[in-house]
């Protein structure tokens, strides 16, 4: 390139390779130092070209507006107009506004034209925004980059500033009418244009097809293998036509062939590169400062409380790591789907009656999240983008954001681009003063999504790219993935702003299908001519759908064995499962028990009845699924208010004789006093969950339920309530378990019987066998000999309540029969040996605890494991012998 020449390039990538190219030519070369070529791309062009013209020109005052400074505008003029109160989506449809006048702008279509040939209402409305639009930027002398050529070609015009004496481009599928005039302009003005064009023909090309995508992108990768590895030096790309939404998976597939150790964090991998980056707000460190700034609002999703209290861009994580992975356990039975501030800083700080921590309990988040609460003042003002810029970053630092002791390289050229879009979130201010936290809130995340950001990695050798960003280059080797006929061509999609019969005749993009074609065309044919060695390949299915390969490749020979085109070597992943020796251990007895007391009572019994393995890894490993927070209360919270409701009854009430002399409005007074008890303490816990609203609709349901319910106690012989909800040490084959007992009844003749409530269905089929489905009540039995006549559950369950048990006789309780009525294995011969029965089959499931019993041996098959979390653990699925029957509706 001689002096004065200025070559601009079709994207930002090219300039960039050109850039890289030239300086390794001068490394070559042997200098030391050298002039930067002006090597720059379209938009950075327009920008150097407009800077230099302020030096020169008068440009009455004018402002360039940044396109977010632009969008806002059209946001504001949209919000104002008499169609915004219909828009749901109304920054999509300011985005879409601001598109419209840029091609307008850049295909040269007036308003004026608009207004003649407009053939909808959405062209009648952007004629409105937009005559708005400019008339308000008129007077406040902005200009925004669709304007910018304009001006600049007003400027060469007028011959007070002149154009450079040489430029070459490159890059450019097509010019705008709005270049090519600018370029006109600038030529009779004494500039020399040159348009270089370096491709030539390949001097091989196949074509192949591949059962789906995963298995085209693979072999893609795998094919990249084989070129660098044959020609380290060449330059090897990968088109693939969507890349922007496939971005994840083409990076899953081509690191496990082309730099496997990432999979297992090891390195920093470096072996391909991909162009196309994701929007700043997903990238970890961005997306942590956003939900800081979600949590100031006071609640926050459950789920993403928990990611940002362990997020390595906050301080304290490694310090309290276990302590809040404990929170996050307790959080979640908590049971609400949000989080409030001050429910999780009361979690966090809390201790118990001796002052001592919970497991956990995170001190650091604690003296955080009350520092952060004093700085939450300012959230209701409003104030000016700078102002909130600054007071954003104020905020999330008292929680210790963004964690510098962790940051990365990618993170520190992150929180680079993010300072710099924190400056552009300030220079709002010139188009809008003053903001709500809300507003500026929502308008930064706009700003974050809208750019993309790819952070700068080493060089190297492979690139993968879109379409359009390989406009210029020249490769050694090129593979272009995806292009079957329902992509390419692409489907027309007219911007719904500008008259469509305008757009087809100005030939603008995505106006039609011919439009398309042509485009098409063209850049088949420049990427044909873009490297020696091209191949071009297709899925031949997407899920159900057929696909066919498009039209514009269907000339390239195809490849009858597609797979012979690169190596079959399996993949990394599979090369581990191959290389894997199986062995087999039989583990099914664990440690004995060290010591004699289980924890969470009676469940010792139903697990090791269930199964060995559940009880052992539950009780013993502390195995157990984290609970997954539902909206409202799930069936066994809904359970627990009756529990507590019905024990605070019979605490006031004592006995069925003081229950029947209750008239109707005294005994609907107690139970609502009753429910209103209930539902308060619980609401303390959960003040989410318990709405105003929430709590009318429990307490009726409470209050129907009792009235029922009690219907079923008023037939009974009478009876006094002697305890509720009452601890008792039951020690069974020396172990010991502590058990909370529902209700015992005093019978009439002396006795005593063991209630039991359940909100589900029930039977007492449930008591019996060595492994009986539920052990709670014939363990409760032990605890009183002689003096119990009746075991029995209390079904509270609409439109099925009533009492179901056994008893020395029939005649105890409705519901309950006499105990020969238990279908046992054994003969029951009288009820002390009903209760031996019951305390013999205890026995055994105790010992087998306490030895340490451990096989995988669920009672009912995938029955039992149908509700079971260890699945994964135990590897049940992988057992022959317990694959799902095929007549299993479940499975």
């Amino acid at each position: 390139m001689s002096a004065g020449t200025i070559l601009v390039s079709g994207n930002q990538r090219l300039a960039r390779t050109l850039n890289r190219i030239y300086e390794q030519k001068q490394i070559r070369d042997g200098k030391l130092t050298w002039e930067t070529p002006d090597i720059l791309s379209w938009s950075a062009w327009q920008q150097k070209a407009w800077d230099e013209s302020l030096i020169h020109c008068d440009n009455e005052g004018q402002a360039l507006l940044s396109n977010h400074q632009a969008l806002l505008v059209w946001q504001g003029t949209i919000e104002r107009s008499v169609e915004a109160n219909a828009m749901l989506q109304l920054y999509q449809v300011a985005r879409r506004a601001q598109e419209a006048w840029l091609l307008m702008h850049q295909w040269q279509l007036s308003l004026a034209e608009i207004n003649l040939s407009f053939s909808s209402e959405d062209n009648r409305a952007f004629l409105r925004w937009a005559s708005t639009y400019r008339k308000y930027c008129k007077q406040h002398h902005w200009l925004d980059t669709a304007r910018m050529p304009d001006e600049l070609s007003r400027y060469y015009q007028s011959g007070i500033y002149s154009p450079p004496s040489h430029i070459l481009l490159l890059g450019f599928d097509e010019l705008t009418p709005q270049q090519q005039s600018l370029f006109d302009v600038m030529k009779k003005a004494g500039c020399e244009f040159d348009q270089i064009d370096e491709c030539s023909p390949a001097r091989q090309m196949r074509r192949c097809r591949y059962q789906d995508g995963d298995r085209e992108l693979a072999e893609a990768a795998k094919w990249c293998l084989v070129q660098y590895t044959e020609a380290p030096e060449s330059r090897i790309a990968v088109i693939v036509s969507d890349l922007e939404q496939q971005r994840d998976k083409v990076q899953r597939i081509f690191d496990e062939v082309l730099q496997p150790a990432t999979l297992i964090n090891e390195g920093d991998g470096g072996a391909y590169n991909i162009s196309i980056g994701r929007p700043l707000s997903e990238w970890p460190l961005v997306h942590a400062f956003f939900m800081l700034l979600d949590f100031a609002q006071d609640h926050l999703e459950l789920n993403k409380v928990v990611s940002l209290i362990t997020s390595p861009y906050l301080q304290g994580p490694l310090e309290e790591l276990e302590q809040r992975y404990q929170l996050d356990a307790r959080l979640r039975r908590q049971g609400d789907t949000r989080v409030s501030i001050s429910s999780l800083q009361y979690f966090a700080a809390r201790v118990d009656e001796d002052g001592e921590p919970y497991p956990y309990t995170c001190p650091l988040l604690a003296e955080q999240l009350q520092d952060w609460q004093s700085q939450r003042e300012k959230i209701r003002k409003r104030l000016r983008p700078g102002e909130w810029a600054e007071y954003f970053s104020e905020l999330v630092g008292t929680m210790g954001w963004p964690g510098s002791d962790t940051l990365g390289a990618y993170d520190h050229q992150c929180m680079h681009s993010w300072q710099g879009l924190l400056s552009e979130f300030a220079g709002l201010e010139s188009v809008q003063a003053l903001f709500s936290f809300q507003q500026a809130k929502q308008q930064l995340k706009r700003m974050a999504s809208a750019v993309v950001f790819q952070p700068r990695s080493p060089e190297s050798s492979i690139q993968v790219m879109g379409l359009l960003e390989a406009a210029g280059l020249q490769f050694d080797a090129l593979w272009i993935a995806g292009l079957h006929d329902e992509v390419w061509p692409a489907s027309p999609r007219p911007n719904p702003f500008l008259p469509h019969k305008e757009q087809r005749l100005r030939g603008m993009p995505r106006s039609s299908a011919a439009r398309e074609l042509q485009s098409a065309q063209r850049i088949s044919e420049r990427l044909l001519q873009s490297a020696d060695l091209i191949v071009v390949s297709t899925a031949k299915r997407d899920g159900d759908s057929e696909l066919r390969p498009s039209p514009l490749f269907i000339h390239i020979p195809e490849e009858e064995n597609s797979a012979a085109v690169v190596s079959d070597s399996p993949l990394y992943t599979e090369r581990v499962h191959q290389s894997g020796e199986l062995e087999q251990l039989l583990d099914n007895v664990g440690p004995k028990a060290e010591q004699s007391r289980a924890r969470r009572g009676s469940a010792v019994f139903k697990l090791q009845a269930e199964c060995p393995f559940r009880a052992f890894a539950e009780l013993r490993l502390g195995a157990r699924a984290l609970t997954e927070a539902e909206p409202g209360l799930d069936a066994a919270e809904r359970g627990s208010l009756v529990h507590e409701m019905l024990e605070l009854f019979w605490n006031k009430v004592q006995t069925q004789e003081t229950l029947l002399n209750y008239n109707k409005a005294e005994l609907d007074e107690l139970i609502l006093q009753v429910a209103e008890q209930v539902i308060n303490a619980n609401a303390k816990s959960r003040p989410l969950t318990y709405t105003e609203r929430f709590r009318g609709i429990e307490q009726a349901r409470l209050k129907r339920y009792l009235l029922q319910w009690l219907d079923e106690e008023k037939k009974r012989k009478p009876f006094s309530v002697q305890d509720t909800e009452k601890k008792y040490q039951i020690t069974v084959a020396g172990l010991s378990v502590e058990v909370k007992i529902d209700r015992i009844d005093k019978l009439e003749d002396g006795t005593l019987a063991i209630i039991d409530y359940k909100t589900g269905k029930t039977t007492p089929e449930s008591w019996v066998g060595e492994r009986p489905d539920d052990p709670q009540l014939p363990l409760y039995s032990i605890q009183f000999g002689d003096e119990l006549s009746a075991v029995a559950f209390a079904q509270v369950r609409p439109g099925d309540m009533g009492f179901k048990g056994i008893a020395r006789d029939n005649e105890q309780i409705p519901g309950v029969q006499a105990f020969q009525k238990l279908k046992a294995s054994t003969p029951l011969e009288d009820w002390p040996s009903v209760l031996s029965y019951w305390q013999h089959n205890l026995q055994r499931l105790a010992e087998d605890y306490l030895a340490g019993k451990a096989d995988v041996d669920p009672k009912k098959g995938h029955d039992t494991c149908r509700y079971c979390d260890l699945t994964s653990l135990c590897r049940v699925n992988e057992s022959n012998n317990l694959l799902p029957d095929e007549q299993d509706p479940g499975y």
